[in-house]
C-alpha cells in the first residue's frame, strides 16, 4: 500500500488499543463466495460421474499461464484416471489486458485461448495419450464478461475447425479482444443476462 495509507493505519491503530464498540445498526454476513460456487459445482459433477478436482491454486494467474496451466492439470487429471470422464474447476479472476476494439472479456478470451492450444495439441499430438473430447466454459457469476452482454463462452476440440469453415481466423479475435463476437457467431456464446449477485468467475473443464 502507499506509504500516506500505511501512515494512517499506524496513527489509528496508535490511538488506543481497546476494542471499538459495535454502534453499527445493520450487521454484514456473507452468504457466498467463490469457494462455494466451486463446491457446489463440484458436487455436481461428481453426482453426474466426472472424477473431479478443484484447482484452488488457479486464480489470478496472467491469463495466457492461467489457460496453460488449467489444460495441462486436465490432461494430467485424465492421464490419472484413464477411461474415466474429468473434470477441474477453478475460479477467481485472471489478468486479462485489453489489447484491442473488439467486445468480450475475461471469460470469453480464456475459453478462445483454450480453443486454439487444444486445436494446435490435436494436430501435434500422436502418441494418443491426450484426452479424445475436451470442453471448456468459463462465466462471470454476475452475467457479465467486460463489454459484451454475455457471461462467458463454451468450446470444444471441434470450435477453431468450425470457426475456420466460417471463415473466422481464432487468434485475430484474441489480437484485438474480441472474443465475444468470435463465440457470437458460432453461437457459443453463453449468455443469461444479468444474475443479480456476483462472486467471480467459474472455469469448468471436461476431459474423457
Amino acid at each position: 500500500m502507499p506509504v500516506s495509507i500505511r501512515n494512517t493505519i499506524d496513527q489509528f491503530q496508535s490511538r488506543t488499543d481497546e476494542p471499538a464498540k459495535e454502534t453499527a445498526l445493520r450487521k454484514h454476513y456473507v452468504l457466498l463466495d467463490n469457494g462455494k460456487a466451486l463446491g457446489a459445482a463440484a458436487e455436481a459433477a461428481r453426482l453426474c460421474g466426472f472424477v473431479t478436482e478443484v484447482a484452488d491454486d488457479l486464480v489470478e494467474q496472467k491469463i495466457a499461464d492461467g489457460c496453460a496451466l488449467l489444460l495441462a492439470r486436465l490432461v494430467a487429471l485424465q492421464s490419472q484416471n484413464p477411461r474415466k470422464k474429468v473434470c477441474l474447476i477453478s475460479g477467481g479472476e485472471f489478468l486479462c489486458p485489453v489489447r484491442g476494439e473488439g467486445v468480450g472479456g475475461r471469460n470469453a478470451e480464456t475459453v478462445l485461448r483454450c480453443a486454439i492450444e487444444i486445436d494446435k495439441q490435436r494436430k501435434q499430438s500422436i502418441d494418443g495419450k491426450r484426452p479424445k473430447h475436451i470442453v471448456v466454459l468459463s462465466a462471470g457469476t454476475d452475467g457479465l464478461d467486460g463489454n459484451s452482454r454475455a457471461a462467458g463462452a463454451i468450446a470444444d476440440e471441434t470450435t477453431v475447425g468450425r470457426a475456420r469453415s466460417l471463415g473466422l481466423a481464432a487468434p485475430g479475435f484474441l489480437e484485438t479482444s474480441d472474443a465475444f463476437n468470435f463465440f457470437n457467431n458460432l453461437d457459443d456464446a453463453v449468455i443469461t443476462g444479468a444474475t443479480g449477485t456476483n462472486v467471480r468467475d467459474v472455469r469448468i473443464l471436461l476431459a474423457c
